[in-house]
């Protein structure tokens, strides 16, 4: 589906269970770039400031969203939280992310020295506590529903640089890396797994590599940018040499399927719970573009076990909301979460004519 197509360049996307999804739009050659979020089929713009840069987004599951406000193209900025409809600035730091308990991670930079110093900090809902403030360059840190949080810790001043991955956990900090190439980008899931990209000095030979406790494996060849859900399962990049241009991948048990195949950039995305994917695609080299998103098809299942019996018609029953007296706004209606799978006509409620909808498809177990 593709959800906002647009002439100005777009940033990269978050996506939670309920299927939400967050990115910016920035207009070519002016300064502001603005927020927006996806909720079952309408868009809604949070941030209102056109002469600020807002940036990376995240949501979580209960719908709060953070990002950067102010970011200055190399860091810098503060965190905003948007709750309820109000905007609050929590802190100064860049990349913010979110979990369902509303504790965040992100960093902050301070350019001094060739090392280009950040420390890595959380947010507990009250106080923000460093995690890491060494002297290195800390950046890209990522919170899980269990407060883990991972990040890069970059050797700036190296030539060529090179970098760690850190996990914290109950107050401890993990290595997890040896220094001894390019590493980046860490993604973290609810079962503390973390996987991250690896290239040599040249910028090649890229790898994802995972973490499940033990030692460090290699998953994907050749694959960037990964991101986690909860099953295991991955979103990630390749390099296509014959086209000159980035595809979208998927990683579920163990199999790789790819998503896209064309010559626009089909980059940074994120993959949910129940397997639905969102990523921005992009025209070099002005990088225009716009946001598609791989949903799950709206059969009458809400369990996607293979048929829809008795288990689907009781989650139906306990998603009923009747018709909607929907205003056209994001938050004109209650947020369906999982029940968006039941609302088969995609009108934003749960009702008679969806019933009659599932009714028709039941199949009984199999």
């Amino acid at each position: 589906v593709e959800i906002d197509k647009a002439d100005d360049q777009v940033g990269l996307p978050r996506m939670n269970e309920c299927g939400e999804m967050v990115y910016s739009i920035g207009v070519i050659d002016l300064p502001g770039t603005a927020v927006f979020r996806y909720d079952n089929g309408l868009i809604e713009q949070l941030s209102d400031d056109p002469s600020t840069p807002h940036v990376f987004p995240d949501i979580n599951s209960n719908g709060t969203v953070v990002w950067t406000r102010g970011w200055s193209g190399f860091g810098g900025g503060e965190i905003a939280m948007f709750e309820r409809g109000v905007m609050t600035i929590l802190a100064e730091g860049s990349r913010a992310t979110i979990n369902d308990m509303v504790h965040i991670a992100f960093y902050k930079f301070e350019p001094v020295t060739c090392a280009s110093e950040s420390g890595v900090f959380f947010y507990d809902g009250e106080t923000v506590d460093p995690i890491m403030d060494d002297g290195l360059s800390n950046q890209w840190a990522e919170i899980n529903n269990l407060d883990d949080v991972v990040w890069t810790r970059k050797y700036s001043c190296a030539n060529p640089w090179v970098a760690d991955i850190m996990f914290w956990s109950d107050g401890r900090i993990i290595q997890l890396t040896d220094s001894a190439v390019q590493q980046n980008v860490p993604t973290v899931n609810d079962l503390g797994h973390v996987a991250w990209q690896t290239a040599d000095s040249h910028h090649a030979n890229y790898g994802i590599w995972k973490w499940e406790g033990d030692d460090p494996q290699l998953v994907i060849v050749a694959g960037q940018n990964p991101r986690l859900n909860n099953n295991g399962d991955m979103q990630f990049l390749r390099w296509d040499e014959g086209l000159s241009t980035w595809d979208t991948f998927v990683y579920i048990d163990g199999v790789e399927y790819q998503l896209t195949s064309e010559t626009a950039w089909n980059i940074d995305g994120d993959i949910n719970d129940w397997g639905e994917v969102v990523w921005h695609w992009a025209l070099p080299p002005i990088f225009n573009g716009g946001i598609r998103h791989m949903r799950r098809i709206r059969t009458g299942e809400a369990d996607f076990d293979g048929h829809i019996d008795l288990r689907d018609a009781a989650a139906f029953q306990n998603c009923m909301t009747g018709p909607g007296d929907f205003d056209g706004t994001v938050g004109g209606f209650d947020r369906l979460c999982d029940c968006r799978f039941l609302d088969i006509d995609h009108d934003r409620d749960v009702d008679r004519d969806d019933y009659a909808l599932f009714a028709a498809a039941m199949t009984g177990p199999q």
